[in-house]
């Protein structure tokens, strides 16, 4: 990830760093207990990021010094989400977990069946979580963690690599070949009262 005054990424080696964008030299490093596989992510002031070590972290983006550190129960591979002051981080113990952005505390957390290698998807209140290896979608929402909708696959279906959300399309990776689904919308009371 880049930003004006800096690149952030981390490695097999377990540290973040920052470089100069027009030198390469480094600004800061910081080591963690385990490799970071994911791209980092970052707002005016923090780089966020997960690590095999099982921590999400937020650390100061000119400094390097950790802000928070919050432990799941496994290796974070796949990239933290904001959702205005939360942050969504899903981890290898088959858990999502949504942070407070600012303390990193957890605010709640939902466990699906499968190992979560993906991010969530963002949808509006809610957000799309696709466990690998999984049949199916779980949704829930953003505010408290509750689950309010599953897209079940049929049962010889597996999903084998991130989803993708775009113009209301959820295009998923099976087994099987590509899945691609769109929202169903109740009819227009309009509409239904013309026919």
């Amino acid at each position: 990830m880049a930003t004006q005054s800096a690149v952030f990424f981390g490695s097999d080696d377990g540290a973040m760093r920052a470089l100069e964008p027009e030198t390469g030299k480094a600004i800061w490093k910081l080591q963690t207990g385990g490799k970071i596989a994911c791209p980092p992510v970052a707002d005016d002031k923090y780089v966020f990021f997960g690590s095999g070590d099982g921590y999400a972290y937020a650390v100061n983006r000119v400094t390097g010094v950790t802000r928070w550190r919050s432990r799941s129960g496994a290796a974070i591979e796949a990239p933290p989400v904001f959702i205005g002051d939360r942050v969504l981080v899903v981890s290898f113990d088959n858990f999502v977990y949504c942070l407070a952005k600012a303390t990193g505390d957890r605010i709640w957390k939902r466990r699906l069946e499968n190992r979560i290698t993906a991010a969530p998807i963002i949808d509006g209140d809610a957000n799309l979580v696709a466990p690998l290896r999984g049949d199916y979608i779980a949704v829930f929402l953003n505010a408290d963690g509750r689950r309010v909708n599953i897209y079940q696959l049929d049962p010889e279906f597996e999903i084998v690599a991130a989803p993708s959300f775009s113009s209301e399309l959820l295009v998923l990776a099976t087994n099987k070949g590509l899945v691609v689904a769109a929202p169903v919308r109740a009819a227009d009371s309009s509409t239904a009262q013309k026919k």
